[in-house]
């Protein structure tokens, strides 16, 4: 953990998502704490664009839309897929996972969240993490955190 992340609280934290660099920047009063890649949503289902706040936290959030594909027996074989966006192949099916360290968009359905992160933009309109990265988001950001996601 970097040591800017223990004045998170003392001082004020915020988060910048560039859509078109693919990337997060956690600020911690102005300075930058972390930049990690993140993978954003694909041109039909766009993460919007604004200024906004986080609204709820969940620590586990089920739902059947995001999950893995998985063989017969159960064994992975892609990971972070949308059931209704990526195609099955044969002999294989959609099995959805929990969604965890979730962080709701207040008055907009995206939310930031921990997953499989290719530095592309493939999420249903979420802002898709390392799952590492959303322990540490959830846990250094407040509901009201500001939250500004940039296309330049």
């Amino acid at each position: 953990v970097p040591p800017l992340l223990d004045q998170a609280g003392v001082k004020p934290v915020s988060i910048r998502i560039n859509l078109d660099t693919q990337r997060l920047h956690l600020l911690v009063g102005g300075d930058l704490a972390i930049d990690s890649p993140v993978s954003t949503g694909r041109k039909s289902l766009a993460t919007p664009c604004g200024r906004f706040e986080v609204g709820e936290r969940e620590a586990v959030r089920k739902q059947d839309k995001y999950g893995n594909i998985v063989d017969r027996a159960g064994t992975v074989f892609l990971s972070g897929v949308y059931a209704d966006l990526d195609p099955i192949p044969s002999g294989f099916e959609f099995k959805p996972v929990p969604l965890h360290h979730v962080l709701t968009l207040k008055g907009q359905a995206a939310m930031i969240h921990g997953g499989t992160v290719g530095g592309l933009p493939t999420s249903d309109g979420s802002v898709v993490v390392p799952s590492e990265l959303a322990r540490v988001l959830f846990g250094k950001t407040p509901v009201g955190c500001p939250v500004e996601i940039v296309a330049e």
